[in-house]
């Protein structure tokens, strides 16, 4: 039961951003909708900030269970961007809503994790310092939210995601060369 009830506060919560800002959602009208009381809601998520974090969280998780061990972190990180234009309306709420630093933040952190597994990854059989590691990592990092929030912020147009596709995809063969360069 609990997990149904939590599933249904993301997911009345998904609703509401399909509908208006974020910044115009509040606890009350998730309770409300979901015919829950309000300790109900803050047994799960203290706000309406954390609520918005694990459904990016669980959906980015989806996407990894679903993942088979023969696709790149590059296809994964194209999924995310397919995700995101399906929640077209949801993703432009969060976006208009809240501060470009903060999404910026929250999308690189995101990304950070994910990224430097990969790079360490390319690194392994390699005398690469730890430092290069973080360096690459950062610098791939970054590229790809500034992308994300970018193409967001255009509108979501498909040109722009296919260069981002393009993008993504060279990253690969750039990192063999650079780590090989750095070792």
């Amino acid at each position: 039961m609990a997990s149904f009830t939590k599933k249904a506060i993301v997911n009345t919560f998904l609703e509401l951003l399909d509908e208006k800002p974020f910044s115009e959602i509040t606890v009350k009208e998730i309770v409300d909708r979901c015919e829950i009381n309000r300790k109900t809601f803050y047994y799960y998520f203290h706000n309406t900030y954390e609520l918005a974090d694990d459904m990016f969280r669980e959906k980015i998780d989806e996407i990894r269970r679903n993942f088979k061990p023969d696709q790149t972190i590059f296809e994964e990180f194209l999924s995310v961007f397919d995700v995101l234009k399906q929640n077209r309306k949801a993703t432009e709420h969060v976006y208009k809503s809240i501060s470009a630093r903060a999404l910026e933040d929250y999308t690189y952190h995101l990304s950070y994790e994910r990224m430097e597994a990969y790079v360490a990854w390319q690194a392994e059989g390699r005398r690469v310092s730890p430092e290069m590691i973080h360096a690459v990592t950062d610098c791939y990092t970054a590229a790809l939210t500034g992308l994300s929030l970018r193409w967001v912020g255009s509108g979501m147009p498909e040109d722009f995601l296919n260069s981002i596709r393009g993008i993504v995809r060279s990253i690969d063969g750039l990192t063999k060369m650079i780590l090989s360069y750095h070792s």
